[in-house]
C-alpha cells in the first residue's frame, strides 16, 4: 500500500483544484477547476463569465463567494465537483498521474478550516474534515484503473 497523501503541495500539486487546466463546462472554457466549480454556483451565465475570466484562482475563488448560491446548490456541489474532476482527469497526462498515486489515501489537508472538501491540519481542528475532495479523486482514479477480470482457473 502506498503512503497516503496529506497534502497538494510539491509533487502533488497537480491534485488541486487551483491546479491551470482547461475544463469545458455547460459550453463555458475555464482555465481551472476552481474556477468552473465557483462559476458553476450560479445560474447566470454572465456571472459564469466573468468567474472564468478571473485571472488567478484565488480571484475566482472570492469572486466565488460573493455569489448567492443557486436553489439545491448544497445538494448539487459534490455532484457537480465530481464532474469537474472528471473533466480534468480526463487529460491524459493529468490522469496518468492520478493513476500513479496508486492506492494511496488522498487527503486535501489544509490549514485554512476546510472541513468540507478536506481535512483540517491545524493544531484546534487537527484531523478533522470529510475530506470529500479527497474522496472523489479517489473515485475518480478508480474509474481509471484497468479493470481486472474475474477469472477462476480449476484444475479437474
Amino acid at each position: 500500500m502506498n503512503p497516503p497523501i496529506l497534502e497538494f503541495f510539491g509533487h502533488y500539486r497537480f491534485l488541486s483544484n487551483f491546479w491551470p487546466c482547461q475544463v469545458l463546462y455547460e459550453g463555458i472554457l475555464y482555465p481551472s477547476v476552481e474556477h468552473a466549480y465557483q462559476a458553476a454556483k450560479s445560474d447566470c451565465q454572465q456571472i459564469r463569465l466573468n468567474i472564468a475570466s478571473c485571472a488567478t484562482t484565488a480571484a475566482a475563488k472570492r469572486c466565488g463567494r460573493t455569489v448567492t448560491p443557486r436553489a439545491g446548490w448544497t445538494g448539487m456541489k459534490v455532484g457537480v465537483m465530481r464532474d469537474l474532476l472528471r473533466l480534468k482527469f480526463a487529460d491524459e497526462y493529468l490522469r496518468n498521474r492520478l493513476l500513479a498515486t496508486g492506492d494511496a489515501e488522498i487527503v486535501e489537508g489544509n490549514n485554512w478550516h476546510d472541513s468540507f472538501w478536506g481535512r483540517c491540519n491545524c493544531a484546534i481542528h487537527e484531523g478533522t474534515g470529510t475530506n470529500w475532495l479527497g474522496k472523489l479523486l479517489m473515485e475518480i482514479r478508480k474509474e481509471w484503473q484497468p479493470k481486472q477480470e474475474n477469472t477462476c482457473a480449476t484444475d479437474l
